[in-house]
């Protein structure tokens, strides 16, 4: 179940470096091998004093527990930042389910903010990239191998209850991730989209899937048919229609998309059984159902 950035070679972008070229301007005297060496020496020593500030000005920042942190820095990529909030009670002394989250528009911040009262009530970690965007050049790849790394390192998380999620194409970046993985990812969580272009539910589907949905966005259409999809791959799945336009699910359907999660959590036994929330959980599905049915019947 383990999981590392090596895994993602076919992913990630390799980054290529200029070599810088040592000159002497016209007309000044050329230097010396000490004078170069000393010269050399202190512009290294000004470039790392500038360079590395804001590096242990981050590392010293401390994390709070029961709020979001709007900005953590990644250790391996100083580029890269997330917001992050730790449940209420977090401690190290124990393993921690966490969610990975992608915004259409880089909002970190925003996002955990919208996730942190389900994230709290289930007690799950929230990680939300301040890179990841819409577009080719959106740093999606750059930003989810950045954040799993850091998170990793920085915090106990559970391998076994790993979910990644997103708002409209950052629905479509968290599918991407749990599909090209292997079984690195328990769930996806997808809001206002579904799979990515071309891509189709695997057989078998080794992630469950949670998708939600307004029943006025345009993309509805598309869940209809990755309704029929999921069900030629015998996946896990339920789909949550709300009413409402393309955007946000309101916080209800994010306490549902958890708690779904530690229910599929429980039937594989990752998390221990409790049948009083399966069956809380079961009646609380029925009554959406016969709502939804209801209001079909009524127009």
């Amino acid at each position: 179940m383990g999981f590392a950035s090596k895994d993602w070679t076919h992913l990630a972008f390799r980054l290529n470096r200029d070599r810088s070229q040592w000159f002497v301007p016209p007309g000044s005297r050329p230097l010396t091998p000490n004078r170069q060496a000393s010269t050399i020496k202190a512009l290294l020593s000004a470039f790392f004093l500038v360079a590395l500030r804001p590096l242990v000005a981050a590392e010293t920042s401390p994390i709070l527990v029961g709020t979001v942190n709007p900005r953590v820095v990644c250790s391996s990529d100083p580029a890269e930042t997330y917001a992050l909030y730790l449940p209420p009670g977090f401690s190290t002394n124990r393993h921690w389910p966490i969610l990975y989250f992608f915004d259409p528009f880089a909002r970190g911040q925003t996002a955990a903010e919208v996730l942190k009262t389900a994230a709290a009530k289930y007690g799950y970690i929230v990680a939300a990239s301040n890179n990841s965007k819409n577009g080719p050049m959106g740093g999606s790849r750059e930003a989810a191998i950045a954040m799993w790394d850091d998170t990793h390192a920085r915090l106990p998380v559970d391998p076994h209850r790993r979910c990644v999620a997103g708002l409209s194409g950052g629905a479509r970046v968290a599918v991407s991730v749990a599909l090209s993985c292997g079984d690195c990812v328990a769930g996806v969580i997808a809001d206002a989209a579904g799979f990515p272009p071309g891509a189709t539910p695997p057989h078998p589907m080794r992630f469950a899937f949670f998708g939600t949905m307004g029943d006025a966005d345009p993309n509805y259409p598309e869940f209809v048919r990755l309704r029929r999809d999921l069900d030629k791959a015998d996946a896990k799945y339920r789909i949550r229609i709300f009413e409402g336009s393309h955007g946000w699910a309101p916080p209800e359907a994010w306490m549902e998309a958890l708690n779904w999660m530690d229910i599929q959590a429980m039937a594989c036994g990752d998390l221990p059984r409790d049948n009083s929330r399966i069956t809380a959980t079961l009646h609380e599905i029925l009554r959406l159902v016969s709502l939804s049915a209801f209001r079909s019947s009524a127009y």
